[in-house]
């Protein structure tokens, strides 16, 4: 039987399973009428014409017909229970479905008689309003009237809850009603009772500063009396109890004064993100100027009008966790309709940063435990296609100058990855540290270049405006004179406005040279009038960070229970703190929190951050993952550097995981900088080992294997290793020979590989690493029979039934196979390099890892060149290109550019083929690649050559020449030497001859035969047939299995 679920989102559940993903927008809300109208026959006119009101008769009824048609395509399960006439659509009886509305109604019916196991059902039913996503006229009625069901069951729940004791649960559906109706002071009394009951009175206390905070900024009006008289009971003594109810402080919101423009600004980038320019909105301004107070505005504009939003902050210091905004996003009430909805593929990647969403959902599969980087690709579009859902969007993220580096990447892909983005990004950035975040200045450049930002610059207030705000913080009228000074002394600093108005300084009383001339001033004047329980509890939580909870700050507090809940009720009705979601608290500025953080001695200040780490442990403990970089910074902060050092490491751990690899960097950059504090003795030794052998990984992923820091990290790893145990391991001494060989240094190359073959004489399972390694060095080196059979070798060793990766994830038998191809044409062996270079892609397809298809492509492009087979060099070129732009490979997929630019000229698209041939080089040398780059001249001189620059194709092919001496890359030294000699003729036998000679010595077959037809032709061409003759005839019997192109020259040379 089919089930429909309309509530929190559609969805057709058939055979217990989730049905009709192809159905449109247009279909699931036809089911939906269809279904909610399944009592009697509905005529073909009314559907009609609710759906198309703004169409003719005709045209709506011809809209039915189409999308009825489509429905039937894309659903069959409801053709069988569906009766469609010419004039009426009907179900064949009431019963032929299932639907969520009407059990919840009956649950609700039943429950409202007493029965709370109903009640419970009911509420559990109730996913989320009826059909969120739509907005049609049709459905707004019943949603209404289903949200007042909803209501009145959870209040009958709730207090048959609180009647039972059942306390706990009490308060977990008071919450849920708040979300949906948050003016209910009932309700907010209930909850404040519960925890009071639970002995919760910390978190009490925190339900009434959200209440009064929500009123004040809704209705403009403070809590009742009942409200108020239940908090006084809660936070009084018994002695105090007859005390009369306390008014709530003042708002923390003010009025949005003296920025029209700004607002005016916003709105207007919203509703072009909404139409489909998605971009990103930067408030850039100094601290305290109000940056914020827009972005909040903005979210509760966006509320009001029933958009879906999002809004996260983000924090200073190391403590922060990679992708930490992008998770708080994805955690907004607004997206869960949205991921509900999403296909399982991408759940399941999305679960990285958001495990909850497995949780009943049996058709999404946990997503693998490591996330490797050319993963990452994947990873990030199924983010964006989270967000995409759920459009149009607003998302904001405070302080983005403090964003980390990986979220700011997704960002960068975000707008790059689809046009037509219906998501507005808002970011506050204050201007004074926007450039400590290299990251951020690279996408706000990026963005600015795609036409995707847009940069709302916020500026002090005017004096009209000053003294508005002045008025609305001083809750009465203020007279010429003393709004004259206000605007004077605070000149129009925003932060400094509501600071001064907080301390009563705008009274006509104040002396006029009673105001401190700098913010940070006033704020320690505000602090200095706390009570000491009231200052000790703010230097706490100052140290905590911005945002904290009480149970932390219990740990770390040297008060009681008691006291500290006074003294945070102090602290809200003084504003320094504030409510936020979630029983926490945070300051109301940073700039208060920096301010009580400076006041606390150093001694003191050790002790408070290793009470906060203390705690961090103890109360995550299941969980420390997600805690563990802020663990790591206050232990730093505390001076335990051992144990700063282990989590950090751990947070190192987590990023990678989540393939975060500057995280990763940025916390094992800090760990080894503890260590290098410690003693040298043996531990430190083994630990920075641990470390960097750990930063290799996504260092090398980050910045490309041959970068500065990478070859740095690698030394140090290697002369560690060394000392510890008295030889280099094979895994870090052939990672040691790819930096060597990558930068085309051979004779180190050669070095590394031959001890790895050494070593692996007593570790058998190196032994394809090894050998790999030696045959790749001396094939560069001319020594081709010796590469070929040490490539056999490490063929032979290597069972592609459990495929063996090297350190940097490339695995050995497509590694092996794809480079043996090149040796085995120099050789004269064109077709089976051919085969090895075909085998190479098949296996790295069967593996199914983007890496090594790379890999598998731009070694067979080069194979195909040197067999001069011009499709198939398109054809892997572009492959590789395609694998490396969607992977962020940069090395495969430049080599890979030459190779295609090579393809390009020799069809006569000579422009193109150079400028692609020079841009892979250049790209190269960038990455500090200088392997094979002598070939690679090569072929953009004979680009030169054919259009006509003969000049720039002799100085190419010389600075190859060059490059073959200095570095021992001489496998191609032959054709290099036979080139130069077509370029000049005054130097052509001599260079043939050498070139004869060079590839006759190091037995390349392939290269000695076009020596060999360059050389006859010259000769023929001088008269000395007899010459000609006998130095080809020999060579040509020699190399049957060479290139079919250069035999058939050959061939033609002896035969004319």
């Amino acid at each position: 039987m089919l089930r429909f679920e309309l509530l929190g989102g559609f969805q057709v559940v058939a055979r217990g399973r989730p049905a009709g993903r192809m159905l449109t927008t247009r279909q699931q809300q036809l089911l939906a009428y269809l279904a909610l109208h399944r009592a009697a026959p509905v005529p073909r006119q009314q559907i009609a014409g609710r759906f198309w009101p703004d169409s003719t008769d005709a045209q709506s009824l011809t809209n039915l017909r189409r999308e009825l048609h489509h429905l039937r395509h894309a659903l069959p399960e409801v053709e069988p229970i569906l009766v469609i006439g010419s004039r009426r659509l009907a179900w064949k009886t009431a019963n032929a479905f299932d639907l969520d509305v009407v059990e919840f109604e009956h649950a609700v019916d039943e429950g409202l008689r007493g029965e709370r196991a109903l009640l419970e059902r009911a509420v559990a039913l109730y996913r989320g309003d009826l059909l969120p996503d739509c907005d049609d006229e049709w459905i707004r009625p019943e949603r209404e009237r289903l949200q007042r069901r909803f209501g009145e069951s959870l209040v009958a729940l709730i207090a048959k809850l609180e009647d039972d004791r059942a306390l706990g649960d009490a308060i977990d559906y008071a919450q849920r009603l708040l979300n949906v109706d948050p003016l209910n002071e009932t309700t907010w009394r209930t909850l404040m009772r519960c925890h009071g009951k639970r002995g919760e009175r910390a978190t009490a206390l925190h339900v009434y500063q959200q209440c009064a905070s929500v009123l004040k900024r809704e209705l403009g009006v403070q809590p009742g009396p009942e409200t108020r008289l239940v908090y006084r009971e809660l936070l009084e003594d018994a002695e105090s109890e007859a005390a009369p109810p306390p008014p709530p402080p003042r708002t923390l919101t003010y009025p949005l004064v003296g920025r029209q423009t700004e607002w005016t600004a916003l709105v207007q980038t919203w509703q072009a993100a909404a139409s489909g320019q998605g971009r990103m909105l930067i408030l850039r301004g100094e601290a305290g100027i109000g940056k914020t107070r827009l972005a909040e505005e903005l979210i509760d504009w966006a509320t009001a009008k029933r958009l879906r939003s999002a809004t996260t902050r983000c924090f200073a210091g190391e403590g922060r966790l990679a992708y930490a905004p992008i998770a708080a996003w994805l955690r907004a009430p607004s997206m869960q309709p949205a991921l509900r909805g999403l296909d399982a593929v991408w759940l399941s990647e999305i679960a990285r940063l958001y495990p909850e969403l497995l949780q009943g959902r049996q058709d999404v599969a946990p997503p693998e435990a490591h996330l490797e980087s050319w993963q990452r690709p994947r990873f990030f579009e199924a983010l964006a296609h989270a967000f995409v859902s759920a459009s149009p969007l607003l998302l904001v993220v405070d302080d983005l100058q403090w964003c980390d580096s990986d979220t700011l990447e997704w960002l960068h892909f975000f707008f790059r990855w689809s046009e037509g983005l219906r998501v507005l990004v808002v970011g506050t950035v204050r201007s004074e540290e926007e450039s400590d975040n290299p990251a951020l200045s690279v996408l706000v450049r990026d963005l600015a270049r795609l036409e995707r930002l847009s940069v709302l610059s916020v500026g002090r207030l005017d004096e009209q405006a000053t003294g508005r705000l002045a008025e609305a913080v001083a809750e009465r009228s203020l007279e010429g004179r003393d709004l004259a000074r206000v605007f004077r002394q605070t000149e129009g600093h925003p932060l400094f406005i509501v600071e001064t108005g907080r301390m009563d300084l705008v009274s006509g009383d104040a002396p006029a040279d009673t105001l401190p001339p700098r913010v940070q001033a006033v704020v320690a004047a505000r602090l200095v009038q706390l009570s000491p329980d009231a200052r000790s509890v703010a230097e706490a939580a100052a140290v905590v960070g911005r945002d904290f909870t009480f149970s932390v700050l219990a740990h770390v507090s040297d008060l009681e229970e008691d006291p500290i809940v006074r003294a945070l009720d102090e602290l809200w009705q003084r504003q320094v703190i504030r409510v936020q979601e979630g029983d926490r608290w945070d300051f109301s500025h940073d700039r208060i929190r920096e301010v009580a953080y400076d006041r606390i001695g150093p001694a003191r200040r050790r002790l408070l951050h290793r009470r906060v780490a203390q705690a961090l442990e103890q109360l995550f403990a299941a969980g420390l993952d997600e805690v563990s970089a802020s663990i790591a910074a206050h232990f730093e902060q505390a001076g335990q550097l051992a144990r700063a050092i282990h989590h950090f490491e751990r947070a190192a751990a987590v990023a990678v995981r989540v393939s975060a690899n500057e995280e990763a960097i940025r916390c094992l950059g800090r760990a080894l900088a503890l260590v290098e504090q410690m003693p040298e003795d043996r531990d430190r030794v083994q630990q920075e080992l641990r470390l960097r052998s750990a930063l290799q990984g996504p260092l090398t992923a980050a910045r490309g294997y041959a970068a500065t820091d990478v070859e740095g990290n690698l030394v140090r790893v290697a002369a560690l290793a060394a000392r510890g145990r008295g030889r280099v391991p094979v895994q870090w001494l052939w990672s040691l020979w790819t930096l060597r060989f990558v930068q085309g240094d051979l004779r180190s190359a050669e070095a590394l590989s031959s001890d790895a073959l050494a070593l692996a004489e007593d570790d058998p399972s190196s032994t394809c690493e090894a050998h790999h390694a030696l045959a790749a060095t001396l094939m560069s080196m001319g020594r081709l029979e010796d590469s070929h059979r040490h490539f056999e070798v490490a063929i032979a060793a290597y069972d592609e039934e459990r495929p063996q990766r090297s350190a940097l994830g490339s695995d050995l038998g497509v590694f092996s196979h794809a480079w043996h191809s090149h040796a085995l044409w120099l050789l004269g062996r064109s077709d089976q390099a051919g085969a090895h270079a075909e085998h190479a892609i098949t296996l790295a397809d069967r593996l199914n890892h983007p890496y090594n298809r790379a890999l598998a492509h731009a070694y067979a492009s080069l194979t195909h060149q040197l067999r001069g087979d011009v499709p198939s060099v398109r054809r892997s070129a572009e492959t590789a290109i395609a694998l490396c732009d969607r992977h962020g490979f940069a090395y495969y997929g430049d080599w890979a550019r030459i190779l295609l630019g090579w393809a390009d000229c020799q069809e006569q698209r000579l422009s193109e083929g150079i400028r692609l041939m020079e841009e892979g080089l250049d790209n190269l040398v960038r990455q500090r690649a200088l392997a094979r780059r002598p070939y690679y001249l090569s072929l953009l001189s004979g680009a030169y050559t054919t259009s006509g620059r003969r000049d720039r194709a002799v100085e190419l092919v010389d600075e190859a020449l060059a490059l073959t001496e200095s570095h021992n890359d001489v496998w191609w030294s032959a054709e290099l030497c036979r080139l130069k000699g077509e370029l000049l003729p005054d130097l052509a036998e001599a260079s043939f001859r050498r070139a004869l000679e060079t590839a006759g010595a190091q037995g390349s077959r392939a290269l000695e035969l076009r020596a060999a037809i360059s050389l006859g032709r010259l000769l023929r061409r001088r008269g000395d047939e007899g010459l000609a003759l006998g130095l080809l005839a020999p060579l040509v019997a020699a190399a049957t299995t060479a290139n079919p192109q250069d035999l058939s020259q050959a061939e033609a040379l002896l035969a004319s």
